[in-house]
């Protein structure tokens, strides 16, 4: 069945009649494919209509809403709000809309199957390099938001191994059964992707195959996942998902936000918004705080033999004033940022190379994977030196 288009989702669940000329621009659609649009309302003011993955079951769709509408009921003003669909209304169609959960009348159906959402504009653009009143603020509305989300309500409070940890292990024993030597080569031409990336593998693969790195692997798949707090978490926290709006933020090519014109005197450190919530789950805290700070550049920051962890407490104590740090996770987020480089790379190698995926936008594969070759030396001397997080 042939996708729905975003104009008719619009006129179908939010506003009946809306001109075509307030659907567009296409913002993108990221890695996993879904569509993303700039809306204008009727009342006149900016929102995203975006497509869930086709692979989010429509219970996990509609417990990321809850989270959301949680997390904005608790006054996180950096959440983008929901906007609810008008398919409950009096004679209007009722069968396409979830009905399971009260957070399902903000998700809207399509003819194929697909499931969407419409939420606030977030203004303001995603920074390369935060300067540090950025990276205070971003890390206080990250404590901000974890601390909220541990009293989402249904998902009592609990510890134990974190699944970002358990995934590690399974892509190290990935790695070790099939190891980057060991991938096929570029052998379809029609493809320029795939020739990109098995030269990628070639020069990265000298830097994997050393006695000292496989040890450090095999650890990784013997570990045993130390014991952290569970909550709701955003797990997808990349660079390009936090947004400033300060007149010195320089927006780096790292997504497809929209870059506006930000107030007249904003703060030093203004966040404007905090985005992307599909791939949000219950897992460690450490996990988004990882992805972030190695989107960042502190990976980069520990090259030759600096301690790699010092640095870290360091930023990391900032989140501490709002949320404490327990020990484990403190321990946890530089060893899962050093592994996401490993494991992150070797994951785009088989997509690309024995998988044979396809991706809408080749180029942004071939960036993101030379954005994490850039990390690799510095992961790697971090897992030589420590390849357990404790």
């Amino acid at each position: 069945m042939a996708p729905s288009s975003p104009l008719a989702i619009l006129r179908r669940h939010w506003f009946p009649g809306l001109p075509a000329d307030r659907c567009g621009p296409v913002l993108g659609g990221g890695f996993s494919g879904s569509t993303v649009v700039a809306v204008r309302t009727p009342a006149g003011t900016r929102a995203v209509l975006k497509a869930f993955a086709a692979e989010i079951p429509p219970e996990h769709a509609a417990w990321i809403h809850r989270l959301m509408v949680h997390l904005t009921d608790s006054g996180i003003q950096a959440v983008p709000r929901l906007i609810a669909t008008v398919d409950r209304q009096p004679g209007a169609a009722r069968g396409d809309v979830l009905a399971t959960d009260p957070a399902a009348t903000t998700l809207a159906r399509g003819a194929d199957g697909r499931l969407w959402e419409l939420a606030t504009w977030m203004p303001g653009a995603p920074v390369a390099r935060p300067t540090e009143p950025q990276a205070r603020a971003a890390l206080a509305t990250m404590a901000t938001i974890h601390r909220a989300a541990e009293r989402l309500p249904g998902e009592p409070a609990r510890a134990g191994p974190a699944p970002a940890h358990l995934r590690r292990i399974d892509a190290a024993r990935r790695h070790l059964a099939l190891g980057w030597d060991a991938l096929p080569a570029a052998t379809h031409p029609d493809s320029p992707l795939a020739a990109a990336v098995a030269a990628r593998v070639a020069a990265a693969t000298p830097l994997v195959a050393t006695r000292a790195v496989r040890r450090a692997i095999e650890q990784v798949a013997a570990s045993d996942p130390i014991v952290v707090p569970l909550s709701a978490v955003i797990r997808d926290l990349r660079a390009e998902h936090v947004l400033f709006t300060t007149r010195d933020a320089i927006a780096a090519p790292l997504g497809n936000a929209e870059t506006v014109h930000p107030p007249a005197n904003p703060g030093a450190g203004a966040i404007g918004g905090v985005i992307d919530f599909h791939a949000a789950g219950i897992d460690t805290p450490a996990t988004d705080l990882a992805r972030l700070l190695g989107g960042w550049g502190e990976l980069g920051k520990c090259s030759g033999g600096a301690e790699f962890d010092e640095g870290w407490g360091r930023v990391l104590a900032w989140y501490d004033e709002i949320r404490k740090v327990s020990e484990n996770e403190l321990h946890l987020v530089p060893w899962l940022a050093a592994t996401a480089v490993v494991f992150g790379l070797d994951q785009w190698f088989r997509w690309v190379l024995v998988e044979r995926r396809e991706f809408r936008s080749p180029a942004d594969v071939v960036g993101r994977i030379d954005r994490l070759l850039v990390d690799l030396p510095a992961a790697l001397v971090r897992l030589e030196r420590r390849p357990c997080p404790v």
